[in-house]
This record gives C-alpha cells, structure tokens and sequence, in this order.
C-alpha cells in the first residue's frame, strides 16, 4: 500500500513538473497521470469561462479551450460549480462541463 501511495505521488510530481517545464509529454498522457479533469461539452468554435464566483453574472478570470486536461479541483463545490485550478487561473466552472480522466 505504501509503495502505491508513493508511486502516485512520484507520478503526479513528475507530471507538474514536466507541465511547468514545457510539457514534454502530450495533452492525453497528462491528463492520465495526474488525475485530472478534461473539458467535455464545449463546441470547437467556444471556450469554458472561468469565472470569479460560482454564477455565471460574475467576472470571468479565464477561460479553458474545448477538450483540454489538467483541469484540478482545487476547492469546494457549489450546487453545479467547483473551484478549479488552470495554467495558474484558480476560478469556477460548471462542473458538467468536466469529465475526470483516470
């Protein structure tokens, strides 16, 4: 058990850091590495907002291109929306907009 908890996290530290340096994996392996969320849902001409606060009348922070990974979350949720975190932008999405990528 204690080999799998450190594998994992051997993982997840090897992915952040290949992410922050440039990403030398591609877009599906780091997705599976790292546990994270992938964008489903969005049209190809659209994005997914960021937003300041869990409602879609707040300031928009950012935004996530259709079928992207690496999306975390990065705090609680609200009804239908979750604190995230993306590329450095910490926000709020709707959360049927993701889909979480073993």
């Amino acid at each position: 058990m204690i080999e799998a908890v450190l594998r994992l996290v051997a993982l997840r530290t090897l992915c952040a850091c290949m992410i922050l340096m440039g990403g030398f994996m591609n877009q599906a392996y780091a997705c599976a590495c790292c546990e994270t969320y992938r964008v489903v849902g969005v049209a190809s001409n659209d994005v997914l907002n960021i937003r300041s606060r869990a409602s879609a009348r707040s300031y928009k922070v950012g935004f996530i291109p259709p079928d992207s990974c690496g999306v975390l979350i990065s705090g609680p949720d609200r009804g239908s929306w979750v604190q995230i975190e993306y590329n450095g932008t910490t926000g709020w999405v709707n959360s049927r907009y993701l889909e979480w990528v073993p």
